[in-house]
């Protein structure tokens, strides 16, 4: 038997090593991203474990009127711009849209103004004020609108 110089099987050995070193990086980040979140798209540590990511459902308002929201929140600044909600058809016509500023919270609540920048449809009111609790160990959300006399809530997933 011929014996092998040691540099060429260390050398060797450091190649193997460096070939499974990215393989096995990519194996450990998808196991921690996957065991952090389930596929949830979360952007922020402290909303990720409550209300954090892309929300939708039908809310039920004021005079039996139900409709479809997606609600998107991405941060938690006091008096900042903290998300986002999407109305498509209010009433049957025309969409809604605008901004959540997230003004704080009340035990295990969050609250916003509701900011509507963009109504096509006449019924969709200007400002409000909305309530968010996390429901269902994180999966769903209750979120409570009202301005004046009007309401609207339900539960988005």
């Amino acid at each position: 038997m011929f014996a092998q110089p040691a540099g060429i099987y260390t050398r060797a050995i450091t190649q193997r090593r460096k070939a499974l070193a990215l393989p096995l990086t990519a194996i450990v980040l998808a196991c921690a991203v996957l065991a952090a979140g389930c596929g949830k798209d979360y952007k922020v540590g402290a909303v990720k474990a409550a209300i954090g990511g892309t929300w939708k459902g039908t809310l039920n308002g004021s005079g039996n009127v139900n409709f479809r929201a997606v609600v998107e929140i991405n941060t938690l600044r006091v008096g900042s711009v903290s998300g986002t909600v999407y109305f498509p058809g209010i009433g049957g016509s025309g969409a809604c849209s605008g901004a959540l500023i997230y003004t704080g919270r009340s035990g295990s609540d969050y609250l916003f103004t509701e900011d509507l920048v963009a109504r096509a449809n006449p019924e969709c009111i200007k400002l409000g004020k909305v309530r968010i609790s996390p429901e269902d160990d994180g999966w769903a959300i209750k979120y409570v609108w009202t301005a004046g006399k009007n309401t609207a809530e339900g539960t988005l997933k």
